[in-house]
């Protein structure tokens, strides 16, 4: 039986439900991702200039994340999940201008708001299920995902050829609707979350306490790998496809295809249960990278690298799959809402280090 979607007063999120919310929180960011990149370099002008403001965007977003404790112990989760609604919304109508600094501005309301929304729905993950179910949750939540990412990129360049306006017009509609259905759900929090206590949300004394636990420390160490392969294929992957020779609805293509292979998630679940969750990702991390290495050590853009890239997308869709359960089966109730929000800019921090290593290549191209 499939449980229900709306809450009745004092019920707690079900399982299915918290992976439909992380569908529907994808589906601007789904339908976007191949259109941001032609965008960026046509207002910035420079792919270098893009690296720059994805970089800026990447460290306004981490000191924010990591100090997000405060606000979700002044407010409550549901406000600061709100708030990242809010975010992607104001960011989404700064894009319809198309000029230089709101340009610049709406990168980093974007990324701030995707990291307030993954730290409110880990910390309904850790609070609403119980460890037994945290993979059958990863998949579901992977498979909804898959769904948006599937059909957003292919619809989003779709639309930009029309007008370079209506994705983001249409991301904004979106949003207001992922609002509503939000508070539509009525979760009553109070019962089972406790907030961070005062003395826990200074940023400093939060690091100091997760580096000190090396389990955690290597559940980062997995977040950061696997997000720093879908920054380098969602923010320079349609880039590589005109690098290519090739026409700009290719990138959204190639993009839906590795969205579809997400469908595989409750598959890929069960196989990574008997095989085990350490050799999963081991053995994904190992394939993913060597494919990736071999498309770099391409003379020139080709379809060869495009074919090693989807491929490559595959294993790390297996990473997707039980890359959290190190930090979600390890991370202690007393301190899960600290520990979250250090974890949570695993995001952040990919789409700080990974276009500054691209920037650097680049410049040295130049040389």
């Amino acid at each position: 039986m499939v449980a229900p979607l709306r809450l009745p007063f004092s019920k707690t999120l079900s399982s299915n439900m918290l992976a439909f919310l992380y569908g529907t929180e994808n589906s601007t960011r789904a339908m976007l991702s191949g259109v941001l990149p032609f965008e960026a370099v046509r207002i910035l002008h420079s792919e270098d200039e893009y690296s720059i403001t994805l970089i800026i965007a990447g460290v306004f977003s981490i000191l924010l994340t990591v100090s997000s404790g405060r606000l979700i112990r002044i407010f409550s989760r549901k406000f600061v999940f709100t708030l990242s609604y809010i975010l992607a919304l104001v960011s989404c109508v700064l894009f319809v201008f198309a000029e230089y600094y709101s340009t610049h501005i709406a990168f980093l309301l974007r990324a701030i708001g995707a990291s307030l929304g993954l730290i409110c729905l880990s910390l309904y993950v850790l609070d609403f299920v119980h460890p037994s179910a945290m993979i059958k949750v990863e998949s579901r939540r992977v498979t909804y995902a898959a769904i948006t990412w599937t059909i957003g990129p292919t619809l989003g360049i779709q639309l930009w050829h029309m007008d370079y306006r209506y994705p983001f017009i249409l991301g904004a509609i979106l949003i207001i609707f992922q609002i509503i259905f939000f508070w539509y759900l009525r979760i009553q929090e109070k019962d089972q979350i406790t907030p961070p206590k005062d003395e826990n949300t200074h940023m400093f004394s939060i690091l100091k306490r997760y580096i000190q636990n090396k389990h955690l420390r290597v559940a980062y160490l997995i977040a950061f790998t696997r997000s720093a392969f879908w920054v380098i294929n969602y923010a320079f992957l349609p880039l590589y496809v005109l690098k290519a020779g090739f026409d700009t609805y290719i990138a959204g293509y190639l993009l839906g295809i590795i969205g579809i292979m997400l469908l595989l998630a409750p598959i890929i679940a069960k196989y990574a249960t008997q095989i085990g969750v350490r050799k999963s990702i081991i053995l994904s991390m190992c394939c993913g990278g060597f494919l990736h290495i071999t498309t770099g050590l391409l003379l020139e853009p080709a379809l060869i690298g495009l074919l090693l890239i989807v491929f490559a997308s595959f294993f790390n869709e297996v990473s997707d799959v039980v890359g959290n359960l190190p930090f979600l089966k390890v991370v202690k109730p007393s301190i899960r809402t600290e520990m979250t929000l250090v974890f949570s800019t695993f995001r952040d921090l990919s789409q700080l280090v990974t276009p500054m290593l691209v920037y650097i290549i680049l410049f040295l191209g130049q040389l």
